[in-house]
């Protein structure tokens, strides 16, 4: 070899090198937006690079026989020839990606220099990938290969057809089922449901990976990794490399592989809500259920979103048949913002970007907006699940975006600069006018803030039957949604202990009964006045323990209807004295228990006092709103729960603690019951046990009001759903702005103790 053929391709002139291609270097002809292109696929890099036809054709012929002058030289009578410039910066491009085959250790010192010039970037990257951890696992190829081989035909012709078919079926069924669907998704987010819910995302998220790697390999792809990838340390998500699937010519097998997952988590989600549909209420009913919530719901809101660089993202650039949506977006969005704010009219836009303009413009405003939005979320459920990390991790990730964003406006004023001077008396007055414009919004447009609480169905005139003797459940006579009459059975409980007593006490009776006579009859008149009030004193017993019997048999005391939704599955419970065991709702409207905060009830109190509007009350799984006019209110604010099914420990949505039994006796079971603990014992009792009430409190202290409504029709006792108060008065945007983040930075702050 001579010293030519071991030049390094980066000091020497392009008349002597004679350069060659990596051999293991893929291409792949696509039609991209109408033009013939190719895709380089670099697999030891795990990198793919779009190129143009003179392009394709330049390099191909770079064997290392012959210089690359020599070769532009005989290629430049071609109709697709490039100019001397054009391909001095081509193999400039192709020494940066490492796609020359390397001569000499030379070559390795000049590529570790390059890597050294690139690395203060890679640094800067890294701060943003503090909130966006990967970690690998592996390649998954070799494991996917049989995988393949048995499951490949899950993505032929007659087989899609067939998925399609089964997820127009399961439309058709959501469609019709939509009010029982509704209903229950109140409940996928409770606290109860969480463990099923993660356990259900983690299952379909493996087999969405699955999916797209099966995919990829089926049309002839690689799958050289997969692993977790952490966003902002508390939502985990799985990955797999499908990249490979770029490379492919026909377009409609990209975006197969991209929608794979999705593909199959919908098929499982119309499996589980038919057999959710069928299944009788138990373990598998749930786990059906959560399928169904994380496989449609989740799926569709995160994976099918083009906004975010997901599945839906590249589905969406292919059916559009646009490559680089994402950075087209960004760039064409922030040269409409040097252009509005900067005066830069004269920088002209690629001509790639005008050509969709609008398109890209709006993908940029959009995915703009929603990386904050997400951004923000997901950092305010990092700072409420950890507290005082996540307000780190919360200020840490302010302090990096704002800086971020100086640090962008530097560079695009330096870049718009370098390109077009910055007429900066125009864009000073740009700028001003726009911070002006902010200002004057926030100041003076006004907002109608809502006060927001939880809302619980109660019947005031209802009937709470307690058990008056204890004893296990062994009959009920009227089950849930029966009417009744006063008098009428309602359960029968079971005390055999209770009842033997009885027949003890009736047996020594009769003993001392006939011995009394026997004493009267012998004239022992001493003897038979002891044993005579012996008797008597057992004839009470008796009568007592009848009277205590006889309260194992519950009955109405007013006509109305049976509340009691879930007395059949505690057949054979015990029931101790003084339990609730069923509730008779009277023909009567129900009313409304409505908690809220103490600062929003301030808020809101001067309102309800003079001209109280009506509130409006959303219930969990019901559609439409009722309207409650206001009736009375606590007078003070307590940490007592106010409604049982209110308290995360039943799975509702206040956070409550557990008291001590020193605690407990101090604050008197610290239970409100209607009227912040001063109204009767049995005014907002539900059937639920006491035992389930004790011993708890609110983390934080709440206001307790009354509400009516007129539409109470087909209401149930316990359902508790979102209240809202409009006439919360007004106040300025930036007011009410400040007042959110200022009340959500003390919740955080403030110790729940």
């Amino acid at each position: 070899m001579t010293s030519a053929d071991q030049a390094d391709h980066a000091v020497l002139t392009w008349d002597t090198a004679r350069p060659k291609l990596r051999d293991d270097l893929v291409f792949h002809f696509q039609m991209v937006e109408g033009r013939p292109t190719y895709v380089v696929e670099d697999r030891i890099n795990r990198a793919y690079h779009q190129i143009g036809v003179p392009e394709y054709r330049f390099l191909r012929s770079l064997d290392g026989t012959k210089p690359a002058a020599q070769i532009l030289a005989e290629r430049s009578n071609r109709q697709d020839s490039l100019s001397e410039s054009e391909i001095e910066s081509l193999l400039r491009w192709v020494i940066d990606h490492h796609l020359f085959e390397p001569s000499e250790s030379g070559q390795a010192d000049r590529r570790l220099a390059h890597a050294e010039e690139l690395m203060p970037k890679k640094k800067k990257k890294s701060l943003l990938r503090l909130f966006f951890l990967k970690l690998p696992l592996g390649s998954p190829d070799a494991f996917l290969r049989p995988l393949t081989g048995l499951l490949a035909w899950a993505f032929s012709p007659g087989a899609l057809l067939a998925g399609l078919g089964a997820l127009v079926y399961g439309a058709v069924l959501a469609i019709t089922n939509h009010e029982t669907l509704f209903e229950a998704s109140s409940r996928a987010l409770i606290p109860a449901n969480w463990f099923w819910l993660i356990a259900a995302t983690v299952f379909l998220k493996i087999i969405h990976e699955l999916a797209h790697g099966i995919a990829c390999q089926k049309f002839g792809g690689v799958v050289p990794e997969w692993g977790v990838q952490l966003i902002v340390w508390i939502s985990p998500l799985t990955y797999i490399d499908a990249t490979s699937s770029w490379g492919f010519a026909n377009r409609w097998h990209r975006i197969l592989v991209a929608g794979a997952g999705m593909y199959v988590e919908l098929l499982v989600a119309v499996a589980a809500l038919h057999y959710w549909l069928q299944a009788d209420p138990g373990t598998m009913k749930e786990v059906a259920f959560n399928l169904l919530v994380s496989a449609s719901f989740v799926t569709l809101l995160f994976n099918a979103n083009p906004l975010m660089r997901f599945d839906g993202y590249y589905i969406l650039s292919d059916l559009l048949d646009v490559r680089n949506l994402g950075q087209r977006g960004q760039q064409t969005f922030a040269w409409l913002n040097r252009r509005l704010f900067l005066g830069t009219g004269k920088q002209t836009l690629a001509p790639v970007l005008r050509k969709r303009f609008f398109l890209y413009a709006t993908y940029g405003f959009l995915s703009w907006i929603w990386r904050i939005v997400i951004m923000i979320g997901l950092l305010a459920l990092a700072a409420n699940l950890f507290q005082g990390m996540g307000l780190f991790a919360l200020a840490l990730s302010v302090v990096l975006f704002l800086a971020g964003l100086v640090h962008s406006l530097v560079t695009s004023f330096q870049a718009s600069d370098a390109l077009v001077k910055i007429p900066w008396r125009s864009a000073s007055w740009r700028i001003g006018l726009a911070v002006a414009v902010l200002a004057v919004a926030l100041v003076a447009i006004p907002v109608n803030p809502t006060a927001e609480g939880y809302a619980v169905v109660e019947y005031p005139g209802k009937a709470v039957i307690r058990a008056a003797a204890p004893g296990f459940l062994a009959t009920i006579h009227k089950p849930d949604g029966s009417r009744v009459e006063a008098g009428a059975a309602l359960v029968t409980l079971r005390n055999e202990e209770e009842t033997a007593r009885l027949k003890t006490l009736e047996a020594e009776l009769a003993w001392s009964e006939a011995k009394a006579r026997g004493h009267y009859m012998g004239d022992r008149f001493d003897e038979w006045q002891a044993e005579k009030a012996k008797a008597d004193g057992l004839r009470e017993k008796v009568g007592a323990q009848r009277v205590r019997l006889d309260g194992l048999d519950l009955t109405a005391p007013v006509a109305g209807r049976v509340h009691a939704p879930d007395l059949a599955d505690r057949l054979d419970a015990w029931f101790a004295t003084g339990i609730p065991v069923v509730t008779v709702i009277p023909d009567e409207p129900a009313g409304f228990l409505i908690s809220l905060r103490q600062q929003d009830f301030q808020r809101i109190a001067p309102g309800l006092a003079s001209e109280p509007q009506p509130f409006e009350i959303r219930l969990a799984g019901r559609r439409g709103r009722y309207q409650a006019e206001f009736l009375r209110a606590d007078s003070r604010a307590s940490l007592a729960i106010p409604s049982p099914v209110l308290a995360s420990s039943a799975g509702g949505p206040l956070p409550v603690r557990g008291l001590d039994q020193k605690e407990s006796a101090i604050r008197g079971g610290g239970l409100a019951r209607g009227t912040g603990g001063a109204g009767p014992a049995g005014e907002n009792d539900t059937i639920r046990p006491e035992a389930s009430r004790e011993g708890l409190e609110l983390l934080r202290p709440r206001f307790t009001l009354h509400a009516s409504t007129k539409e109470s029709a087909g209401l149930k006792e316990g359902e508790w759903g979102h209240a809202r108060y409009q006439g919360a008065g007004t106040e300025a945007l930036g007011t009410w702005l400040w007042r959110l983040t200022v009340g959500y930075l003390e919740r955080s702050f403030r110790s729940p103790q």
